[in-house]
């Protein structure tokens, strides 16, 4: 039964295994690869403004169609800093929350980086998740509709010319609330 089993993952593997040799080989490039590849620039800005034990987010879909699986993988590789949330998958592995909250707050995340994050939904980052620094870029829908320019929770600190927008948090002395 086990052998049968393994073997009959084997054949169902074959077709994307032999789509992602047959890319590698020809060297076909992908939309994302032109993004990604000017991916280091943006994350040693985003550096400029968090410090070392920052928790920064960006858009958990971001890059996904780079690799086979779903990963925010630009983040993952280049941050070089804490995400409040890097995607399902890595909270998945990383997390111990339950299905249901993992789902809720992927959803979250992916609503605020689509364009339809409400003024809750930013509060939530700044304050539940401690999102001390967030970046858009133009790939997401967010960079039309821009949710944290209004947003009393972070400020702009760096609009680099259609290429990413870096905001910090606004911290609130807790003496104040």
């Amino acid at each position: 039964m086990i052998a049968a089993t393994a073997i009959g993952g084997l054949i169902l593997s074959l077709p994307d295994t032999a789509a992602m040799i047959r890319s590698n080989v020809d060297g076909t490039p992908t939309p994302d690869g032109a993004v990604f590849a000017q991916t280091p620039e943006l994350w040693q800005a985003v550096r400029r403004y968090a410090a070392p034990t920052a928790r920064v987010t960006n858009n958990p879909l971001f890059l996904q169609d780079l690799t086979p699986w779903p990963a925010n993988i630009s983040w993952a590789l280049l941050a070089n800093r804490s995400s409040c949330f890097a995607g399902r998958e890595l909270a998945l592995a990383l997390a111990p929350l339950s299905e249901e909250m993992r789902e809720a707050i992927n959803a979250q995340f992916v609503r605020v980086f689509a364009g339809e994050g409400t003024a809750q939904d930013v509060d939530d980052m700044a304050k539940k998740y401690i999102c001390d620094v967030v970046v858009i870029v133009p790939q997401d829908k967010a960079w039309n509709n821009d949710p944290f320019a209004s947003s009393p929770d972070y400020r702009l600190a760096e609009n680099r010319d259609g290429r990413w927008r870096i905001y910090v948090a606004v911290k609130v002395d807790p003496a104040v609330r």
